[in-house]
């Protein structure tokens, strides 16, 4: 019988060890099914309880501190914030914040050694004085070490860019709601306004059309006010779909169920004259401000980390070893081996060429989104330039309008003038009451088109400058 050696015992000792250190820390895996129930609680509208506290911890920078009160109605800087709490989108971009700390994880992971074993049993022959041979050996990489810090330095800036992105997308998502507020609010406007003129147009026309069953005015009285009447009508049905639209917007900014009660504040001013900073203040430092300018600069700087740890996985791999052995006549021996790639084919240069190219690529796009935003800065500058003389013109023309208003009413009393002059003259007063609230909304949208550009918040009450007054165009006749 060949005896066992403690050499033997000592193989298969360090067998069974290897065999079960790959057990020994490993996750483990848990179901989570995808289910109706899961995600229709998911998409549940939230407690405005639990929201309020919610609001009241939110880290994000760029977003003024803000009180909500839903039984007022919602305002701008509100929906902002409730956006940023809730939206789904992103809670889902939100989740990549665990996949930037694993990817440094992954980076700081150094290769496991390699364990090598093998035995030789003597099966014949002369067996006389001898044992069973084996070896044993342990080999480790050591080009993961070159590159360690390269790659740590990459995954980190990764993990910063992607803390940063989703910071950017919620400054979207915030300035969205802001918007659809502002569009709701002069959609109910607008239609707040249509609708007393078609109750007044109606009203007029009735009258009308008695009049003329009594012989006191003429066929083309009752045409007229019957073609003032139906636009008026066709004007509330498409101010009705509007601010439909702009509710349902609204809804699913702010990740809302679709049929979720959402008013806005009954005493909420559009802005009418602003107050900015200079343009030339806005356009310095903007990659500075913009938070995705900051992304893309650590993306720009993982691209230098990857590009160098490219460069540096041109040393060629080396594996340093130790083994311990015994041949079958009983004679130990130790020692130690390098194994090491000749680099004559793959000296990783596709993998260089391509980070070259890719870092290239992102230096362009950063360029390319710095032209453009300050492109973005100047042409809602110009349209908010532009926005506030006409909404001063169109304030200073009502009076007029009214007054003309008055006096082709005077004349129509007095049989001076036809009637189809003094319901053109109305509709045009009542048009520019409208035109005027529109003005105010694309007013706010570029305002808040300015923020996104400049990447920088501009509060109502810095911005909008003029006081609350009633405006001429918003007093009934």
């Amino acid at each position: 019988m060949v005896p066992m050696s403690g050499g033997r015992r000592f193989f298969l000792g360090m067998a069974a060890l290897a065999t079960l250190l790959p057990v020994a820390g490993c996750a483990a895996y848990h179901d989570r099914p995808l289910t109706r129930r899961g995600v229709h609680r998911r998409l549940a509208a939230p407690a405005w309880k639990a929201l309020e506290a919610d609001a009241r911890r939110i880290p994000h920078a760029q977003l003024p501190p803000v009180r909500l009160a839903p039984g007022r109605g919602l305002t701008p800087d509100e929906a902002a914030l409730i956006a940023v709490l809730i939206n789904p989108e992103l809670r889902a971009q939100r989740a990549r914040i665990a996949l930037g700390r694993a990817q440094i994880i992954q980076a700081g992971i150094l290769p496991n050694p390699q364990l090598s074993s093998n035995m030789d049993f003597v099966t014949g022959g002369n067996t006389l004085d001898t044992y069973t041979a084996y070896g044993i050996g342990l080999s480790w990489n050591i080009r993961q070490l070159l590159t360690r810090g390269a790659r740590l330095a990459s995954a980190r800036a990764d993990s910063r860019q992607i803390n940063l992105d989703i910071a950017w997308r919620e400054w979207l998502v915030a300035q969205a709601a802001r918007q659809d507020v502002y569009n709701l609010a002069a959609g109910q406007m607008e239609l707040a306004r249509a609708v007393r003129i078609q109750r007044r147009l109606r009203t007029n026309y009735l009258l009308v059309r008695r009049a003329v069953r009594l012989g006191q005015m003429t066929a083309l009285d009752l045409a007229a006010a019957d073609t003032a009447s139906q636009v008026a009508t066709g004007r509330v049905l498409r101010f009705r779909q509007v601010v439909a639209e702009s509710l349902v917007a609204l809804r699913a900014i702010l990740g809302l169920p679709p049929n979720a009660a959402v008013r806005v504040r009954r005493n909420l001013t559009l802005p009418s004259a602003v107050t900015l900073p200079p343009e030339e203040s806005l356009l310095r430092g903007v990659t500075a401000r913009r938070l995705d300018f900051l992304a893309l600069k650590q993306g720009y700087k993982s691209s230098q980390e990857q590009l160098r740890a490219a460069v540096l996985a041109q040393f060629p791999q080396v594996n340093v070893g130790f083994a311990q052995g015994s041949d079958n006549t009983n004679v130990h021996s130790a020692g130690f081996g390098v194994t090491v790639d000749l680099p004559i084919f793959d000296r990783n240069q596709g993998y260089i060429a391509r980070d070259r190219a890719t870092r290239r690529i992102l230096y362009d796009d950063y360029v390319a989104r710095v032209f453009g935003a300050r492109a973005a800065i100047a042409r809602a500058y110009v349209n908010i330039q532009a926005l506030a003389a006409q909404i001063a013109a169109a304030r200073q023309a009502i009076p007029a309008l009214r007054n003309l208003v008055n006096t082709y009413r005077v004349a129509l009393n007095h049989g001076n003038v036809d009637v189809l002059s003094y319901y053109t003259a109305r509709i045009n007063l009542e048009n520019s009451g409208i035109a005027l609230i529109r003005l105010k909304g694309l007013l706010a949208n570029n305002l808040i088109a300015l923020d996104l550009a400049a990447g920088e918040y501009l509060s109502p009450q810095a911005a909008f400058k003029a006081p609350r007054v009633a405006d001429s165009s918003e007093t009934h006749e």
